[in-house]
């Protein structure tokens, strides 16, 4: 009884759990990093907008598929092909040749929301169908129905060309086929992004908080601001204290932002918008490309104005906010 009844809790176990790739359709290409509007998990409906990035591009990385990968795409194929056909055609087999992962490999454009993270293509799935009844089936109508199919999955995809070929016959009634679509992804994996950005004091901190602050000769630094990092990335990002600093170079006055890590101090200049006057918006002092899965970006907004001799600075917003992900299983 006992051993029945550990059979049952691992048989819902394995049905129940839930993956991170799933069939979807319309099949189609280039959907890495397009927003994800809707996925209907029961009919594999999926809606997708523009890329979700402000300027429309995204960095990827493509790798061979792992075992684990593979078994997912022949899986699904061979559920939803199962589904297709009638009680009269078996699929007996779906193996998938050179199959690819291609992933989002930085984060830094993505805008928040839902977006494709993943998708697997291969250049070739062959599937094994048999016939099972009595009338019969010629290996042209079996190849005729596995067409059916594809064209439920993109009916513009099989008016590209043939992509079905029959590339055996065997007596037992079975006959193996070769789709040949290697720019199709078949499954997608999607993710949600996730911003900081936080309140005043928390993931933004202001030098001129209250009020100007003025940069002179013998007062040339502003106070510290210490960008506040989260516990996902203690260990991946550097301590760091940003500074303003009015700087004399080459007989000119000139504005400079400084920060220090444990690597030492650097300094970057901030550009005027003209003579003697600074109104710069998101100017990046020190970023962090973390992988695919994460991204800090320190950056400061600046206001300030020559007054004689000094720097009299009116805005110098420091945000520091943080990217991460998270995979959405279904």
């Amino acid at each position: 009884m006992k051993k029945i009844s550990l059979l049952i809790c691992l048989s819902f176990l394995v049905f129940s759990c839930k993956s991170s790739w799933n069939l979807y359709k319309p099949a189609q290409t280039d959907i890495v990093g397009k927003k994800v509007i809707s996925y209907t998990k029961k009919n594999k409906q999926i809606a997708l907008g523009q890329v979700n990035t402000d300027d429309a591009t995204i960095k990827t990385s493509d790798h061979p598929s792992t075992a684990t990968e593979n078994q997912e795409i022949e899986k699904d194929l061979t559920i939803d092909i199962k589904g297709f056909f009638n009680k009269k055609t078996k699929v007996t087999n779906v193996e998938v040749t050179n199959a690819t992962v291609t992933n989002i490999s930085s984060i830094k454009n993505i805008n928040p929301g839902t977006f494709v993270y993943g998708a697997i293509k291969a250049d070739k799935v062959v599937v094994t169908l048999k016939n099972e009844s009595e009338t019969e089936i010629t290996p042209q109508e079996l190849a005729e129905e596995l067409e059916g199919y594809l064209s439920t999955l993109n009916p513009a995809v099989t008016e590209v060309a043939n992509l079905v070929n029959e590339i055996s016959f065997s007596s037992k009634d079975e006959s193996k086929y070769e789709i040949t679509n290697p720019d199709v992804y078949y499954l997608f994996q999607e993710a949600e992004l996730l911003e900081n950005q936080g309140i005043s004091n928390k993931w933004f901190q202001n030098f001129a908080r209250y009020g100007e602050v003025t940069l002179s000769k013998s007062n040339p630094t502003s106070d510290k601001i210490f960008p506040v990092i989260s516990k996902a990335f203690k260990n991946k990002v550097d301590r760091i204290i940003v500074q303003l600093a009015r700087v004399e170079e080459n007989g000119k006055t000139e504005l400079y932002v400084r920060y220090t890590t444990k690597s030492g101090t650097e300094r970057k200049k901030i550009p005027e918008f003209s003579e003697g006057l600074w109104d710069v918006v998101n100017f990046v002092i020190k970023e962090y490309d973390l992988a695919s899965d994460s991204y800090k970006v320190v950056r400061i907004d600046v206001k300030a104005k020559k007054v004689g001799e000094n720097i009299v600075v009116s805005e110098g917003k420091v945000s520091y906010p943080e990217k991460t992900l998270k995979i959405i299983k279904y």
